[in-house]
C-alpha cells in the first residue's frame, strides 16, 4: 500500500477564514492526488464537509489534519457528504464513530452507497456490465471496472447512519447556517452546502477552478447528466454565493464567471462528439478520439471509464438537441444527423 505522509506542508492545513479550515489529505494513486475536506467551527461546534478514503493510512493522515486545527475528531457534530464516491464518503463512518456526529447526505446517493457496498452489489454489478456492453468497452477496461467495484469496500470504513437531506434543509454549526442545495449531474444525488451569509459554496465535485467536464453518464447516473448539471448550476447561481470551496484543487471566487467558461466548454464538447459521430460509432470510440492533454494509451482504467462516461453524457445531450441518434443494439452506435439547424442553446432555460 502506498504511504500516506502525516501532516507536513502548510498547504495541507490552511485556515481560510476564522472558523474555516481547508484540510488536504493525500489519496495515493487517485487521479487528483488528494481530497479537500473543510472544517467549520463556531461557538464550540464543529462540522466537516467530505471525508477521504476510509483506509487506515488515509484515516491517520486525516486525523492528523483535524488535530492540527486544535479540534478533536470527537468534537465534530456534523459530517456533510456531498456525494457517494468513496474519496468523499470513505471516512464518514469513522468520523461518526469518534463522537456520534450526524452524517448528512442525499437520499439518492445514500441509496447508491448502500447498493454498491451492501447485499445489492450483485444488481449493481449487472448494471455496470450492461453499461460496459452498451458503450463498447474493451476487455481490459471491463476487468478494471469490476476490480474497482470490488475494491470499494476497502476504501469505505463503514456505512454510517445517515440523515438524508435535500433542497430546503439546513445544517447549523453554532451560529452558522448552511443551506442544502441538490445538484445532480456528477452523481444522482450530489449536494452542495451554501453559507449565504459569507457567500460560500462547499461544492464537492460539482465545479472546479481548472477541471472542466464533470457531468458523466456512468452507472449510477441521472438520465440526462449534462442537462441536470446545468439545472443544478442555475440553482447555485441563484443563491448569490460566489466563493467556491471544491473537493479537489484550489478554492476560487466568481462562480458566475466560471459558469460562463464552462458553458462555452459544453458547447464545444457537444459539437466535438457530433463531429466524431459522422459515421456510426460507439461512446468508447468517441471517447478514445476526443481531444485531451494525454493520449488515450497513457490513460489508466479509471481515466478511460471517466472519459467514456463524459463522452456518453455529451452524446445524450446532443441526442436531446436532435444532433445525433443512437441505436438500441449492443454496443450502442451513435450517428450524427444531417440538419440545417445549428445546435440550439438549451442552456437558456437554465440560466438565472
Amino acid at each position: 500500500m502506498a504511504h500516506v505522509p502525516p501532516r507536513g506542508a502548510a498547504e495541507d492545513v490552511r485556515e481560510l477564514a476564522p472558523g474555516l479550515w481547508l484540510l488536504r489529505t493525500p489519496l495515493p494513486g487517485h487521479s487528483t492526488g488528494s481530497l479537500n475536506s473543510y472544517l467549520i467551527t463556531d461557538g464550540g461546534r464543529a462540522a466537516v464537509v467530505d471525508t477521504p478514503w476510509g483506509t487506515p493510512d488515509v484515516i491517520g493522515a486525516f486525523a492528523d489534519r483535524i488535530a492540527a486545527t486544535g479540534t478533536s475528531p470527537s468534537a465534530v457534530g456534523h459530517v456533510l457528504v456531498t456525494h457517494h464516491h468513496e474519496d468523499h464518503s470513505g471516512a464518514a463512518g469513522w468520523l461518526q464513530e469518534q463522537g456520534g456526529g450526524e452524517v448528512v447526505m442525499s437520499a439518492r446517493d445514500h441509496a447508491v452507497l448502500r447498493r454498491r457496498t451492501g447485499a445489492e452489489q450483485g444488481g449493481y454489478g449487472a448494471e455496470l456490465g450492461d453499461w460496459l456492453d452498451a458503450v463498447g468497452a474493451d476487455a481490459g477496461t471491463r476487468a478494471y471496472a469490476f476490480d474497482q467495484q470490488r475494491a470499494l469496500g476497502a476504501r469505505l470504513y463503514a456505512l454510517p447512519r445517515v440523515r438524508c437531506a435535500g433542497d430546503g434543509d439546513t445544517v447549523r454549526v453554532g451560529g452558522r447556517r448552511l443551506d442544502v442545495v441538490e445538484t445532480p449531474g456528477h452523481t444522482p444525488g450530489h449536494l452542495c452546502f451554501v453559507e449565504r451569509r459569507r457567500g460560500l459554496v462547499f461544492a464537492g465535485d460539482h465545479v472546479f477552478r481548472r477541471r472542466r467536464g464533470n457531468a458523466v453518464a456512468r452507472p449510477p447516473s441521472v438520465p440526462r447528466p449534462v442537462a441536470s448539471y446545468w439545472r443544478s448550476m442555475a440553482k447555485l447561481l441563484a443563491t448569490g454565493a460566489g466563493t467556491v470551496l471544491p473537493g479537489h484543487g484550489e478554492p476560487f471566487t466568481d462562480l458566475a464567471a466560471r459558469a460562463e467558461e464552462l458553458a462555452g466548454f459544453r458547447d464545444r464538447k457537444r459539437a466535438e462528439v457530433v463531429s466524431l459521430a459522422a459515421e456510426p460509432t460507439t461512446a468508447w470510440e468517441v471517447a478514445r478520439r476526443m481531444r485531451r492533454r494525454q493520449r488515450w494509451e497513457e490513460l489508466n482504467g479509471n481515466a478511460r471509464l471517466a472519459a467514456t462516461g463524459e463522452a456518453l453524457a455529451y452524446l445524450l445531450d446532443a441526442r436531446d438537441a436532435g444532433l445525433v441518434t443512437g441505436t438500441t443494439s449492443t454496443p450502442r452506435l451513435w450517428t450524427s444527423t444531417p440538419t440545417a439547424v445549428g445546435p440550439r442553446d438549451d442552456r437558456k432555460e437554465h440560466r438565472t
